[in-house]
């Protein structure tokens, strides 16, 4: 349940089978799979995303709605963008029922939620789009990561002398500390 995020999984943080404990094969997420948060906050119930494979193994556990659709008339990347757009997560947060502090989205209230489902090879071509500019995101976000790690490691050197610019030979003068009584 904490490692679905809007959209996707999320695996900062991964539970682990207890050991001695063997899972029913029936629960091993497929790549394909949507799953939907029952349970949350209300800012956070409702929560959905696409099993892509992340591990080579997972299961879900009874927190989750884990959604089956048929293959010709539902895509399930398809499915997983519209439940995370503004206006999906709108109608979910308006069909949560709970407390301020815990809400949960019943099956049969999900049942009267009206999606929009155009035919399957549009569906296909919305999520290959979709998909496709996600994994864009993605490797833009490694690489700036990738380019912030660099400066990281540049200021270190740089700022504590360890390395000089070329041309810039001689030591560093430190300055006297510059009080002022007030």
């Amino acid at each position: 349940m904490g490692n679905l995020s809007r959209g996707y999984i999320d695996l900062h943080k991964i539970e682990y089978v207890t050991r001695g404990i063997i899972p029913n094969p029936v629960d091993q997420l497929q790549y394909g799979d949507v799953l939907f948060n029952t349970r949350n906050t209300p800012e956070l119930v409702g929560k959905t995303a696409v099993w892509r494979n992340e591990l080579p193994c997972a299961y879900y556990n009874l927190n989750l709605l884990w959604f089956e659709f048929d293959s010709e008339r539902v895509d399930p990347f398809f499915f997983n963008a519209i439940l995370n757009t503004k206006e999906a997560i709108s109608e979910l947060k308006n069909i949560a029922k709970g407390t301020t502090s815990v809400a949960a989205i019943y099956p049969q209230d999900l049942m009267n939620v009206k999606i929009p489902i155009p035919p399957i090879s549009e569906q296909r071509r919305i999520a290959k789009a979709i998909t496709d500019m996600d994994d864009l995101i993605g490797l833009l976000e490694k690489q700036i990561a990738k380019k912030k790690a660099i400066k990281q490691g540049a200021m270190q050197e740089l700022l504590t002398g360890k390395k000089r610019l070329p041309g810039f030979s001689s030591e560093w003068q430190y300055m006297e500390p510059c009080l002022e009584n007030r």
